[in-house]
Order: structure tokens, then C-alpha cells, then sequence
């Protein structure tokens, strides 16, 4: 509610400045843009590194070969649509809203012959929908360039699916399970460009910008549903948790996520805290501004 109430304070702030500027020369512009960045994937690319830990040291304890690894999450296409307020020939602000996704799609394969084989495979995927408020300084350049900075609050709607599946072979005996999840989270961030914009004719301009944003979630809730040749079907609803366990046989520590309506608790646990992954990026676009 106190997120709500600040998203709304700021729209309200910024319907207040077009208020008081009725009287002066008030200029728009629609802004589009798209372009491809590097999102910062938080707990969930510490879980997946871990998981491909896990499975390369079983490979060593046990003498199995391994293929394939587990990848972290990090390229992320997008894009933004803006309305673009001029209250002077220096200053404004505008409300955009963009979209972006990260997906990665990755296996490991675990081998004895004749004895053993095993496929497990992970595809997680990330869409965030960031809704900008912004205020915007413009420095002409020269008659055809403007450098543009603009920064401000920035309320995304993030939400998380992913699937995992682990195919494996005990001599002639088959065992497969899977499980599949889905999850949301919003909160309020900050953002901020630097673009260089272009006249090219009749109040179009094209423009080339370096973005950056940061939000962190840690309040992520879904469900989750697991299913095995074993005919076991399990619903599970609640939160998304992250956690690390003590593994006796490895000697080693590795990380994990589970899905709960209570936090993760047991002797070899520890670190249990709610899942706190970052929709915070990197990107580099193009687009175009044309004046309305």
C-alpha cells in the first residue's frame, strides 16, 4: 500500500507542475525505443550456478562424466514507449512504460555406463513491465544534436516462471519428475538515461540512449506444481524462498530455492530468508521521438 501511495503522490506531482506551467509554452513528444541490456539476476543466478556446482561434484565423487552446464540469466531484449512533457526549452518530465524479458534454457547430463544416466534440464524465465516517472534535462549540442539526461521512480511489475526436469535411467529401470512454477512481485526502484538525439526533419528525431535501472523484489508469491512416473502430483502455493543446505555426503554447502507458505527450516539449513532477486539492468537503445 505505502509502494501505491508513493507512485501516486509522484503522478500527482507531476500533474501539479503541468498546473502551475499552464501559462508557459508546454511541448509534447512520443518516444519509442528499443534495444538489449544485461539484467542482474540476484538470488535466482546464485541458485543456478549452485545447481551446476552440485552436479559436477556428484560427477567427481561418484567417477560419472558430465556434459552441458547450468547458465545464469543475463541478456535481456526490451523495449519503451514515453510521452515527453516540455515545460521549457531546458526542463520536463514524462511517464513511460517498457518491457523486457530474460530467458535461458539450459541442461546437464550425467553418465556411468551402463549403469546410470541422467538429463536434467532448467528454463527460467523473467518479464518485468517498469511504469517511469521521470524529469528530463535537454543541452543542445549543436543546431541538429540535443543531449538528453532524464532520471526518477520507477514501479515495475516483475514476474518469474520456470520449469525443471530430470530424466534419468538405473540400468532398466526409468524414473522421470518435473516441476513447474510461476511467481510475481512489484515494488519501486529509480531509473535513469543519457541519450543523444538527432533532428532529422518536421519534429522527428532519431536517438541513440545508455539506460540504467535498479529494483530489487523480495516479495515474490505463486505456485508451483510437481508431477513423476510415480503418479505423485503435489500443488504447492505460498512464497518463494531462498535457502542453503549442508550436504553430508559432498561435505559441501549449495543453495536452493523452494516454494512455502513458511520459511525453510532443518538441521543442514540455514540462511533462509525470502527470495530476493533484482530486476535492476543495463541497456543500451534506439529510437525515435517524433513531436505531437
Amino acid at each position: 500500500m505505502k509502494k501505491k501511495r508513493a507512485v501516486f503522490l509522484l503522478v500527482f506531482f507531476h500533474l501539479l507542475i503541468l498546473a502551475k506551467t499552464g501559462q508557459a509554452k508546454i511541448a509534447f513528444s512520443l518516444k519509442a525505443s528499443a534495444g538489449y541490456g544485461k539484467i542482474f539476476g540476484g538470488d535466482l543466478n546464485m541458485v543456478l550456478a549452485s545447481h551446476d556446482g552440485f552436479y559436477g561434484d556428484l560427477a567427481d565423487r561418484l567417477g560419472m562424466s558430465k556434459k552441458g552446464r547450468f547458465e545464469k540469466m543475463s541478456g535481456a531484449p526490451g523495449g519503451k514507449v514515453a510521452l515527453m512533457v516540455d515545460l521549457s526549452d531546458k526542463f520536463g518530465i514524462g511517464v513511460g512504460v517498457g518491457y523486457v524479458q530474460s530467458r535461458k534454457e539450459s541442461q546437464a547430463n550425467l553418465s556411468l555406463d551402463p549403469l546410470y544416466q541422467g538429463e536434467a534440464k532448467i528454463d527460467g524465465k523473467i518479464q518485468a513491465w517498469p511504469i517511469e516517472l521521470s524529469a528530463y534535462y535537454k543541452h543542445p549540442i549543436s543546431e541538429k544534436w540535443e543531449l538528453v539526461i532524464e532520471g526518477g521512480l520507477v514501479y515495475c511489475l516483475g514476474t518469474l516462471s520456470y520449469s525443471m526436469s530430470l530424466d534419468e535411467k538405473f540400468w532398466t529401470t526409468s524414473m522421470k519428475s518435473q516441476t513447474q512454477g510461476a511467481a510475481d512481485d512489484r515494488g519501486l526502484g529509480f531509473h535513469g538515461a543519457v541519450g543523444l538525439f538527432f533532428s532529422v526533419a518536421g519534429g522527428i528525431d532519431i536517438f541513440i540512449e545508455g539506460a540504467g535501472r535498479y529494483a530489487r523484489l523480495n516479495h515474490w508469491e505463486g505456485e508451483e506444481n510437481y508431477s513423476d512416473t510415480e503418479k505423485i502430483y503435489e500443488r504447492r502455493l505460498g512464497f518463494l524462498w531462498y535457502y542453503e543446505f549442508y550436504d553430508n555426503e559432498a561435505q559441501a554447502t549449495y543453495s536452493n530455492l523452494i516454494l512455502s507458505p513458511e520459511k525453510p527450516a532443518g538441521p543442514n539449513i540455514k540462511n533462509a530468508r525470502l527470495f530476493d532477486n533484482s530486476l535492476s539492468e543495463i541497456s543500451l537503445r534506439v529510437g525515435l521521438r517524433a513531436r505531437i
